[in-house]
């Protein structure tokens, strides 16, 4: 797969078969679809795997994912902003880069946190038992398969849909303060 370097985002997930939901859940959002097809970006996209996206839909209570995300996401903005929480715009992050911000304690901030201008939108990177954890606000994420290039981009896979919001009410307390916008007095 040498050739694979020089495909971009949305190549990566059209040929991917462990990424074929992600694929039909962008498919209607022209705006994530040229941002992801920028071939001068070197931004880290974490990709939400099949079982990931099937297992955040079955958790809203549906067991067809296009019922469920068409549901879940009423609007396009919505899905939008949850694809954005899975990019680090203009940081090429590696495994190895990863994890070593994740020694550092390190948050990577999204897409959305730039669209918002708000840190609280920014992931946690973590390490545990060799493997990778990105930690949302409303969920956590293991990579399942790591540097997938994509054009000065790259591409890892997660076994998670990671949120932005604490959709339970079941969130760690580590979720919870990230939760709150910083500099806010007000309590949740």
């Amino acid at each position: 797969h040498r050739l694979s370097f020089f495909n971009q985002l949305p190549q990566i997930i059209e040929t991917r078969p462990m990424l074929s939901s992600l694929k039909e859940a962008i498919q209607d959002l022209p705006k994530i679809r040229d941002a992801l097809n920028n071939r001068t970006a070197t931004d880290t996209f974490f990709a939400p795997s099949n079982a990931a996206i099937e297992s955040f839909t079955k958790w809203g209570g549906y067991d067809d994912f296009k019922a469920g995300l068409s549901s879940m996401f009423s609007s396009d903005e919505i899905k939008a902003l949850i694809v954005a929480y899975h990019a680090v715009p203009d940081e090429r992050l590696m495994w190895g880069q990863l994890r070593a911000k994740a020694a550092q304690g390190a948050f990577l901030r999204t897409a959305l946190a730039n669209i918002f201008d708000n840190d609280a939108a920014s992931l946690e990177v973590s390490f545990w038992k060799r493997n990778i954890f990105l930690k949302g606000t409303g969920s956590e994420g293991k990579i399942v398969a790591a540097d997938i290039p994509a054009c000065g981009s790259v591409v890892h896979v997660v076994d998670a849909v990671i949120l932005p919001i604490d959709g339970d009410g079941g969130g760690s307390p580590h979720q919870k303060n990230q939760s709150k916008v910083k500099g806010s007095s007000a309590t949740r």
